[in-house]
């Protein structure tokens, strides 16, 4: 087709479509980084949360010395209590792995390591972390026929290579949108017949409906601990994402900071929180989310819940038999 448009509106036209083009490419382009940056810090706890249990990105430490020095200062549950271990001891002892069978462990747990020292069984270590693993040693005495393999506990490969596998609150440093894979690795983990020992965090029942009254609780009891050791799990539990069940360091410590601006906590008690602020992130479920998700793959077998710390009763171990 001929044109007949004239020179200037010819260079209008042209300009008009340049411009058209620019503004859709901007808008995109715009629309990206907005979306970006919007969601930048959700990306930020998405990418820490998915470490797992790579503890040295948690932590600073850049030794096992180091690193071996936080764990000790730490208290339950992200350590297993006295309680949970005779928990997970009675259970070995009931279905006979204290004297037969390969362990796994998912972690490096220093307390869980001894006890398979304790018991001569052979243990393999699954964890990211090289460093936790090293770490670890430092404070337990680890069985003499022990491995490490370094990998994420949803992706490892070793079907079909443990009698019994624990994990003492491993599924709770994932995202709930990695759960179905974690069981679905760890039921091809275990030989058939075989059984695992998990610790799980639970949020349903809590028995506080509010920061306020939790601390109101506490400072009326007559032996007092660390506010912030007594208290901890509950608040984590109340601030946890209502649909997902996470709570992140940053959102923890910034719930703190905002009952201490409302004065709800006191100048020694936000101190406290201070001294040993929150580091991983942690995953709640619920125990009827829990079972229908390990439902296809196991057996529950038994679970009980410890009695030594405020709010153990968030913190059951199941007994979960391969299917």
């Amino acid at each position: 087709m001929h044109n007949n448009r004239p020179p200037q509106v010819e260079v209008c036209y042209y300009a008009f479509l340049i411009s058209l083009s620019t503004f859709w490419v901007l808008n995109i382009f715009g629309r990206g980084a907005f979306l970006f940056v919007r969601n930048g810090v959700g990306w930020k706890k998405d990418i820490q949360s998915r470490l797992g249990d790579n503890h040295e990105n948690h932590f600073s430490a850049r030794t096992p010395e180091e690193f071996a020095a936080y764990w000790q200062k730490l208290n339950p549950p992200v350590r297993p209590s006295n309680h949970m271990m005779e928990i997970y001891e009675r259970f070995l002892r009931c279905y006979g792995f204290h004297e037969n069978g390969d362990w796994g462990l998912l972690g490096c747990t220093p307390e869980v390591r001894s006890l398979a020292d304790e018991y001569s069984r052979s243990l393999t270590c699954v964890d990211r972390s090289k460093l936790a693993y090293e770490a670890f040693r430092l404070l337990c005495h680890p069985p003499k026929d022990e491995s490490f393999i370094e990998s994420d506990w949803a992706e490892a490969e070793c079907p079909d290579s443990f009698d019994l596998v624990l994990g003492d609150g491993s599924i709770s440093m994932l995202l709930p949108e990695r759960h179905v894979g974690f069981v679905q690795n760890l039921h091809s983990m275990i030989k058939p017949g075989g059984i695992a020992l998990l610790r799980i965090q639970v949020r349903d029942g809590c028995q506080f409906e509010s920061p306020e009254k939790l601390l109101n609780w506490f400072r009326k009891q007559e032996e007092q601990d660390s506010i912030n050791t007594c208290t901890r799990g509950y608040l984590q539990i109340l601030w946890a994402d209502p649909e997902t069940g996470t709570i992140f360091p940053d959102d923890f410590r910034e719930r703190i900071e905002g009952l201490y601006a409302q004065g709800v906590l006191m100048e020694s008690e936000y101190q406290d929180f201070k001294g040993q602020p929150m580091k991983l992130t942690v995953n709640f479920t619920t125990r009827r989310d829990f079972e229908g998700l390990v439902s296809p793959y196991f057996e529950i077998l038994g679970v009980e819940e410890p009695n030594d710390f405020l709010s153990c009763e968030h913190y059951p171990i199941y007994a979960l038999k391969k299917k």
